[in-house]
């Protein structure tokens, strides 16, 4: 998919597009590829911008949406040992948690606040995240 216009057709594109992200991955975690940041680059872009361009955008767009929890990932030394997994688990729940687990209608009806359905996600999917938010929720900031 191409958002940006240009006279060049997509074939054409196609290298250009293959080394974009190649240094744009050296440069960002996966974290920052996401369709909000494809849309906030892409709506500031009428043209193909230079590679400058685009990360100038998405690292001001990432600067502005990235978790507080991913900034420090083991600022905390109770979360030493913990794999990339658990930390972003944890990120997750707490971005999520920062954005009052927003209403989703697409979901089904017992899930429709999604509260219940990303401490479901963390809870499986990372035993170390679950019992940090179960532990803080106590008090502990364990």
């Amino acid at each position: 998919m191409i958002l940006a216009a240009g006279n060049a057709s997509a074939s054409d594109m196609a290298p250009r597009i293959t080394s974009y992200a190649k240094l744009l991955a050296e440069d960002f975690p996966p974290e920052a590829f996401t369709h909000a940041s494809l849309a906030a680059v892409a709506k500031q872009s009428p043209f193909w911008p230079s590679f400058g361009e685009l990360c100038s955008r998405l690292r001001e767009w990432w600067e502005e949406h990235k978790p507080v929890s991913s900034r420090l990932l083991i600022a905390d030394e109770s979360r030493v040992g913990w794999s990339r997994e658990d930390h972003a688990w944890y990120a997750y729940f707490r971005q999520r948690e920062a954005e009052d687990f927003g209403p989703n209608d697409k979901l089904p009806p017992n899930f429709r606040s999604s509260k219940r359905l990303v401490e479901s996600l963390v809870r499986q999917q990372s035993a170390k995240a679950w019992q940090r938010i179960c532990d803080e929720r106590a008090g502990g900031q364990a």
